[in-house]
């Protein structure tokens, strides 16, 4: 070999360690970043990970009594606006135990549609990106696929409403935190797979989505989920500080009290707070008090999986106070307001606004002093203010009678839900 052939050779060599060094170099910090992104994952910790398919991170939050040895249910959870991927605050209301819960990011969070085309192709977006955090656990942690629930807040509340009803063949039930229903006007995609599916909902008294999760509610028991409502007393837009007494049973029944795990010891243990919880409402002297701690009785799920003795006691408690007053008139203004608020989803027309707007106002006024009573006739000021600007926007300024169909206000012309200003005891 010539001396020109061996400092050739020699070049080459080195030129062949130096892209493999940087090669390695270029690896191990992949790794590291990797690595520093998708922490180890503990019990009892929260982690962030980054999805596998398109780099967004989304935090993972494993029970405190985590072990690999048996399945968990998992909690997919949205956040509000302008927030972050988060497990607060459902961490704290599950008290860190029984759920793996994983915030998710969104997949186009500051795009706005201008068409159907374009909000169609943001959904798939966002369906993609559920399935993908799905597929993931799936592979990486020890989760119960009987057991996938979907949640959110806010924005992420409106969101679980829409991208929940598409999933919900999947999914074991979902839960909607001041937020309503997203296409309130639709027919639920997957209508069939709602039967008996546990949803909750829930709202703050002053929260201007109060009335679009009242709707929402009224839906989904048409379409035969399990539907538990609550009113969060004496906020607006905003979750208490505390788990709210039947958020947390539902979230009990959903986990540690499901039927399929419950055993003698739990049951033993379930019966123990259920009669703790009977006791303490029928101390109260105040008969609405009373009423108002033993329906958040009979909204508990997990009743249904007591002792049977105990499961009697609790409904003939129920019915006694529902039969008397003034358990008698807010059961029945209660029922008069969902059956409204149906129609209220279903109206089309001039005259079936003129006919929610009244029915509203006369449920207000035949029950005055009942909680229903006073939302009905807050919410009808709000519809007779409806009323009058679909009328002005109809040529002629003339109803379109029975048959005919208007556009309700949008946008600026919006008459925005009652904010409401009423506390019970």
């Amino acid at each position: 070999m010539t001396g020109e052939a061996r400092m050739q050779s020699e070049f080459l060599k080195c030129s062949v360690l130096t892209i493999c060094i940087i090669i390695y170099n270029m690896l191990s910090s992949l790794a590291a970043e990797e690595q520093k992104s998708n922490g180890k994952l503990e019990a009892g910790q929260e982690t962030e990970v980054k999805m596998p398919d398109n780099g967004r991170e989304m935090k993972v939050y494993l029970p405190s009594n985590y072990s690999p040895d048996k399945k968990w249910p998992v909690i997919f959870f949205f956040h509000g606006m302008n927030g972050k991927p988060t497990t607060s605050p459902i961490k704290g209301y599950t008290d860190g135990n029984d759920f793996i819960i994983i915030g998710m990011p969104y997949a186009a969070e500051h795009e706005v549609p201008k068409t159907q085309q374009e909000a169609e192709g943001i959904l798939q977006k966002e369906l993609a990106n559920f399935r993908s955090a799905r597929l993931w656990a799936g592979k990486h942690l020890k989760i119960d696929e009987r057991r996938v629930f979907m949640g959110g807040i806010s924005l992420g509340g409106w969101e679980t409403s829409t991208l929940g009803e598409y999933e919900m063949p999947r999914l074991a039930g979902m839960f909607i935190l001041l937020a309503g229903r997203q296409r309130s006007k639709t027919i639920p995609k997957e209508a069939a797979a709602l039967q008996l599916k546990p949803v909750y909902i829930g709202s703050g008294e002053a929260d201007p989505n109060l009335i679009p999760a009242f709707k929402a509610t009224a839906t989904y028991r048409k379409y035969g989920a399990a539907v538990t409502y609550e009113i969060f007393m004496g906020i607006g837009h905003a979750t208490p500080a505390e788990v709210p007494p039947r958020f947390k049973a539902w979230l009990n029944a959903m986990g540690k009290w499901r039927a399929e795990n419950m055993t003698e010891e739990l049951r033993k243990e379930l019966d123990i707070r259920l009669k703790n919880q009977l006791e303490g409402a029928m101390a109260k002297d105040n008969p609405l008090a009373k009423y108002n701690a033993l329906l958040d009785l009979e909204a508990d799920p997990s009743v249904f999986l007591c002792s049977p003795v105990l499961a009697e006691e609790i409904r003939r408690q129920v019915r006694a106070v529902k039969m008397a007053s003034p358990g008698r008139e807010e059961g029945l203004a209660e029922k008069i307001f969902f059956d409204l608020s149906w129609q209220d989803v279903n109206m089309k027309t001039i005259h079936d606004l003129k006919m929610v707007r009244d029915g509203f106002k006369k449920l207000g006024n035949e029950y005055p002093e009942t909680v229903f009573g006073k939302y009905a006739l807050q919410y009808h000021e709000c519809l007779a203010q409806m009323y009058q600007k679909s009328l002005e926007s109809v040529p002629g300024n003339r109803p379109t009678g029975k048959s005919g169909t208007v556009n309700f206000p949008t946008g600026d012309g919006r008459v925005r839900p009652p904010v409401i200003k009423f506390k019970k005891p």
